[in-house]
């Protein structure tokens, strides 16, 4: 056995000062085994009994993304296997080591090339043992045991002599209820986040017009759409007039080119010489790479380039408010810049918008993502400058309703973009405890 010298976590709730006890998990579960693992497709049905299989077990949760279900002759012929309420899953193959706790609507479930943690001998709580199987160190233990190269497997045998520490199980419980509270906030601002994506796709379709191919079928289905906003209108969807609209404006939309959308365009370069002196300037210089989404904004830039860098280089100093647009990796990315910048090789930016530039941001991205497949190239993407500013967008004819089209997208960017940084606030919250509040 490997003992473990220190057994007090670096963080704990007051009142706890006892050592953690050093415990093969046999000595917890009755009954560590596997769970139905031979061929069960035959039995598959439509509807009825949920079957868990290894998919949906993942970062110590149970999902349901996708469901299979099962005859009910076939889950009865599992009842010594149906799982309860508290019981632990493990996944053996693929994505080894993911554990979940199974829920009061989950009791009495069969499942499919999962291992089994049940019929505990003692009081002691699940989710904690759950999240400890989530820490750094436990899935260094869980690597150190798993065999296999191209599908790595794990046993159940060797999940009897799985060693885990453990407090007193008021201590447990408490450990486990704080990382299930941490959890709930996560899925809550992860719903919250998915629900403004849909919001966004959902007015991204029906505040631009329709291409013309699809002119026909937006006629169509406009009468079955409507809006809750009372700031919006529904009309019958065209080629030249979106199917949602703000209130107070009406009539046809121009279609132009992008290359009449904008006075100047200016293309990107990088020195011709990686001279460290041309990088230690104050001109912001972008990549594809600092570029994660379409956005109205300041990019955060990892370098700075110096004006004799500029002069060895194929850029310029590009001016304020003009929006870069990726052309060759991650082709179709773009922002609204508002401030200098320069740019790698991999941009084009238009400049001296005759358009309201945040509506230009959104109406390229969206003309961007509708034509992502017919971009240039096998293993590199890319458009040509030529192509881009030959593309053709709809603008509205009134600048107000160009912004303030373009200032609702901005302001669902930046609901979305504050329930991103929640989530990856949480995320590290959550790791920190766990590699802090576990021996």
């Amino acid at each position: 056995m490997h003992f473990i010298e220190n057994k007090v976590p670096a963080v704990r709730f007051m009142d706890f000062v006892e050592e953690w006890e050093q415990r093969k998990l046999e000595t917890i579960f009755n009954k560590i085994r596997n769970a139905f693992v031979g061929t069960a497709t035959p039995y598959y049905v439509g509807s009825g009994n949920f079957y868990l299989e290894s998919n949906n077990v993942k970062d110590g949760q149970i999902n349901r993304k996708s469901e299979v279900f099962i005859s009910d002759e076939f889950h009865k012929k599992q009842s010594d296997k149906w799982l309860r309420t508290g019981d632990i899953v493990m996944v053996q193959s693929g994505h080894v080591g993911h554990t979940a706790v199974i829920p009061p609507e989950l009791n009495n479930i069969a499942a499919h090339a999962l291992i089994m943690f049940t019929e505990p001998k003692e009081k002691c709580s699940p989710y904690f043992l759950n999240f400890q199987f989530q820490t750094v160190k436990s899935k260094r233990k869980l690597s150190e045991i798993t065999t296999g190269n191209t599908i790595k497997h794990i046993l159940s045998s060797e999940m009897k002599e799985y060693e885990v520490l453990l407090p007193h199980a008021k201590e447990q419980t408490k450990i486990g209820n704080y990382f299930q509270q941490l959890d709930t906030l996560i899925t809550q601002h992860q719903q919250k986040h998915d629900k403004l994506l849909n919001i966004k796709k959902s007015l991204l379709e029906k505040m631009f017009p329709r291409a013309k191919a699809n002119d026909e079928l937006g006629m169509m289905n406009a009468e079955n759409n409507s809006s809750d906003n009372s700031s919006l209108s529904t009309h019958h969807s065209s080629f030249n007039v979106p199917e949602i609209r703000f209130k107070g404006f009406s009539g046809p939309w121009e279609e132009k080119m992008l290359g009449d959308i904008c006075e100047d365009t200016y293309g990107g370069g990088t020195p011709s010489t990686s001279k460290s002196e041309y990088w230690n300037g104050d001109i912001p210089w972008i990549q594809s790479s600092d570029i994660i989404e379409n956005t109205v904004g300041n990019v955060e830039s990892r370098k700075n380039i110096t004006k004799s860098g500029l002069k060895n280089s194929a850029t310029k100093i590009i001016p304020k408010n003009s929006i870069a647009i990726v052309t060759r990796v991650g082709v179709g990315k773009l922002s609204l810049m508002k401030n200098k910048y320069a740019t790698s090789q991999d941009f084009l930016s238009l400049s001296r918008l005759n358009i309201d530039c945040v509506y230009g941001v959104y109406v390229i991205w969206k003309k961007m993502q509708s034509e992502k497949l017919a971009v240039q190239g096998t293993s590199i993407k890319g458009i040509t400058k030529e192509e881009l500013l030959n593309k053709e967008v709809y603008i509205p004819k009134n600048k107000r309703e160009q912004t303030k089209i373009g200032n609702l997208f901005k302001q669902l960017d930046t609901l979305i973009n504050q329930h991103q940084a929640q989530l990856k606030k949480l995320n590290n919250i959550k790791q920190a405890c766990l590699e802090k509040m576990f021996v």
